[in-house]
Formats: structure tokens, sequence, C-alpha cells
């Protein structure tokens, strides 16, 4: 009698530790990431799930890295470019001394007395101007070799050697073959264009101009633009 007692007394208590096993393997497979419940129980997988949920403070340091590697790279490039281009497109100078053969040539067609763009270091000409005497100020007279500077102000430049011309100055001006500028259409109708084949490496520069050149010649008189 006691012995079937206490096997019914095991029993019980077998039972109870199966069921509190179970409750515990149940617990352990419902976890949660970042407040999403997934597993057993859970209806399936849901978005997000298996990765932690990011603050609002982990997504700001994020951006900011984010921000900081583009900024790098930005830089980077840019060094790179500027590596890899040409003097010419580098420097913040526009002003390109003459090469020497190429004025050669057209002192001896046209006997020069005027430089009409230049510096006490590369004139060409005994009677010069520099940025300093405001050459578009000043009259041009006689026969005048211009190498404008090459910035958004040669059209300035080459209105310049038109008016002289009017007034009866020669003006023969080396500058870049541009023919999709307003000036090119403006003022190249009532002059000399000559092409100069290749590409004109000037004084100061470690290589060709990445640009063509040519001669924009203007002789008294020429016709008004209208």
């Amino acid at each position: 009698m006691s012995s079937l007692l206490i096997d019914k007394s095991l029993q019980v208590w077998y039972d109870l530790v199966t069921v509190y096993q179970s409750s515990q393997s149940s617990k352990e497979k419902n976890v949660s990431w970042g407040g999403i419940r997934h597993g057993a129980g859970s209806g399936g997988k849901r978005r997000g799930a298996g990765r932690p949920r990011t603050t609002a403070a982990a997504q700001k340091i994020n951006t900011r890295k984010r921000v900081q590697r583009w900024r790098w790279r930005k830089k980077h490039d840019t060094l790179q470019d500027q590596l890899h281009q040409k003097v010419y497109h580098r420097s913040k100078n526009d002003t390109w001394g003459t090469p020497r053969e190429i004025f050669n040539v057209l002192h001896a067609e046209f006997h020069f007395t005027l430089d009409a763009a230049a510096s006490p270091s590369n004139a060409l000409c005994p009677h010069y101007f520099t940025i300093l005497d405001d050459a578009l100020s000043q009259p041009w007279i006689g026969t005048v070799f211009l190498n404008p500077p090459y910035g958004r102000e040669v059209g300035q430049w080459v209105r310049k050697a038109y008016e002289s011309s009017l007034a009866g100055a020669t003006v023969v001006c080396l500058v870049k073959a541009t023919p999709d500028t307003k000036w090119w259409h403006q003022y190249t109708p009532y002059a000399e264009v000559r092409f100069i084949s290749g590409r004109l490496r000037f004084v100061g520069a470690d290589s060709p101009a990445p640009f063509p050149s040519c001669l924009v010649i203007f002789r008294p008189p020429t016709k008004a633009p209208l």
C-alpha cells in the first residue's frame, strides 16, 4: 500500500518537472530583438526581425560618418583631377607669354610698334602697355600686337582692337579659336582669321595649350557690326 502511494507521488513530481521545462523552452524561443517578437507563436518572421533597432543617436552618428566619408572622397577626387589637368587649367593666371618664334614671324610681316597687353618681363615691343596702364582706356596707334588675357574679358580686348582699327590702326590678336563665343560672331566677320596648326606652348607653361589658337587681324577700314 505504501509502495503504491510512493509510485504515484513520483509520477506527479515527474509531470510537474516536465511542464516546467516545456514552459521555459517556450520562453527562450520567443526572444525579442528591438521590441519585435518572433519565433514560435509570433505569427512568423516580421520586418526587421533578426536586427537590433537603431536608436536616433546612433542614426545621427552613422549619418555624420557617411557625410565625412563623402567629403573626403570628393576632396580626394578633386585633387586627383587637378593633378591630371594641364597647367593652363590649374593656374589662376590667365596671362601667358607669346612664343618668341610665333612673334618673330608675325613681326617680320607687320612690323609692330605696340604690344598692347604685356608686362615689363615679357614685352615684345619697345612701346607696350601693362596692367597698370589700363590698356583698354589707352589709344592704340600704329601696328599693334595683342595677346590678351584669356579670361572672360577677352571680348572687351577684341572689341578694343576692332575700334582701334576703325581709327586707323592695324591690330593682330593672338587668341583662342572659339567660334562658339559671342565676341567671335560679333567681330570676326570684319577681320581676317588665320588658324594656327597644332597647339602652342606659351611662355611659362610646361606643356602645349589644350586649346587651338588663331590670329584675328583687324585692318583699317572695316565694316561696323550691325
